[in-house]
């Protein structure tokens, strides 16, 4: 043998050693085990409750101490107002409106905000997250019933990103005899419309100033959502927040001053500058040009707000499947042969389950050691109708058929997915409600 091929081989056999050892470190270890304290006795009250369909559960403990976090935060003259997207289920705002104190309340849709006119009652102001087309407010209006109509005209400070919508609105205001309070949408940074400039201000307020029996100046709104995702290089991800933070603040602080400046008359009484969101409402105070302070997602806080301007939040809302069928194997077809070889490398893969449903999110939080297929999950929210979807678990997962999976939401719209809403207290179920009926 010669002393080329004595190397070869040795040079072979060390590769060959050395993907052996790699293997062996990285092969999986056996993550299955069973739900915790916590999740053991959430799906030992789903199960006596008689509930074996799909449910969102809502931690009524782990809500009121958010509630407590941001009301702590927000105090006047700041002002909080309720992001309803994030909470989609009236007697949830309900609750959250008492418990917070604030009858203010933000909006996407409009026939949630129909719905809370007739359940919050007077005092109720809102304030919509994004303009609507002339055309939708009518219909909104018709379809209201007498009383509520004029009620409307008190409770809501509709959004206005333009002059040509703002001329839209002032014309039906002028059709049904009406006085619209009307919110200017202001760009502090996020680029989504509304005005870019302090100077672009001005045609919005000559009109509004021209139509005082039409339209009524109600403030500000500067939505701040474009703040804990700035890009950072050097330093840390909590100071560049802050940087940009504090730019937005100088941003709106020039729009108001602007304003104050050049429309006198327009900003007197009780204005709604509105800013915030659920990861930045604890970095306001008073000394900033915001009086009104967004937030919702942080009520419950799914997976999705994970920054430092939420510590000490806790998550709060649940989603539960409970298992259909539990089969040994990987259980993926046309991959059979391999089914032995998958199950020697990743014990992880031992057993398949199928829950009810599925797709809503990939983050499972009990029991330990279950995981999505990744050959045959569909992405959260891909499939709106799901069927069953497919798991995988060790041996030593401890789950049966009828046991709950409990997922980790990605947003708390994922309400909307539900027939009900479960609400515990103390582990126990105390309230069953349901979400808004309709997403539009």
């Amino acid at each position: 043998m010669t002393a080329r091929v004595r190397n070869r081989i040795i040079i072979a056999a060390g590769i060959a050693v050395l993907i052996a050892v790699t293997g062996f470190v990285c092969k999986p270890g056996d993550a299955g085990g069973g739900y915790g304290p916590y999740f053991t006795g959430m799906n030992a009250s789903l199960k006596a409750a008689g509930i074996a369909q799909p449910r969102a559960a809502l931690d009524m403990d782990r809500l009121d101490a958010n509630i407590a976090l941001v009301t702590r935060a927000i105090v006047p003259p700041l002002r909080y107002r309720i992001v309803m997207k994030s909470l989609p289920a009236p007697d949830l705002l309900l609750y959250i409106m008492k418990k917070a104190g604030t009858k203010r309340l933000m909006p996407f849709h409009l026939s949630h905000m129909s719905e809370m006119l007739r359940h919050a009652g007077p005092g109720t102001d809102m304030l919509p997250g994004r303009p609507f087309p002339v055309a939708a407010v009518e219909a909104f209006y018709d379809a209201l019933p007498a009383h509520l109509r004029t009620e409307a005209l008190h409770a809501v400070q509709w959004l206005i990103d333009s002059k040509e919508r703002l001329a839209e609105y002032r014309d039906f205001a002028a059709r049904r005899n009406l006085t619209l309070r009307v919110n200017l949408e202001i760009d502090v940074g996020l680029h989504r419309g509304g005005a870019r400039a302090p100077e672009e201000l001005a045609p919005l307020l000559d009109l509004i100033t021209a139509n005082p029996g039409r339209l009524v100046f109600s403030g500000f709104m500067g939505y701040d959502g474009h703040v804990t995702h700035v890009p950072f290089f050097i330093g840390s991800r909590e100071s560049a927040i802050r940087k940009e933070f504090a730019k937005v603040m100088v941003r709106y602080a020039a729009f108001v001053d602007y304003g104050r400046n050049k429309f006198p008359s327009l900003f007197t009484g009780d204005l709604s500058f509105n800013g915030g969101g659920s990861t930045t409402y604890s970095l306001y105070d008073a000394s900033m040009p915001v009086n009104d302070v967004a937030a919702g997602s942080c009520l419950v806080m799914p997976s999705t707000f994970d920054t430092f301007t939420l510590a000490g939040h806790i998550p709060a809302l649940f989603l539960a499947a409970p298992v259909l069928k539990k089969m040994d194997g990987f259980g993926v077809p046309f991959i059979e042969a391999f089914h032995s070889v998958v199950a020697w490398w990743d014990p992880n893969t031992a057993l398949t389950f199928y829950v009810s449903g599925g797709g809503w999110s990939d983050i499972i939080l009990a029991p330990a050691g279950v995981s999505i297929n990744a050959l045959t999950g569909s992405p959260p929210n891909e499939n709106m109708l799901p069927s069953q979807g497919m798991l995988n678990g060790s041996k030593k997962v401890a789950l049966s058929v009828g046991d709950f999976v409990f997922f980790h939401p990605l947003q708390g719209d994922a309400l909307m997915q539900f027939d009900e809403v479960l609400a515990l207290r103390a582990g126990k179920i105390e309230a069953r409600w349901r979400p808004f009926a309709s997403r539009l």
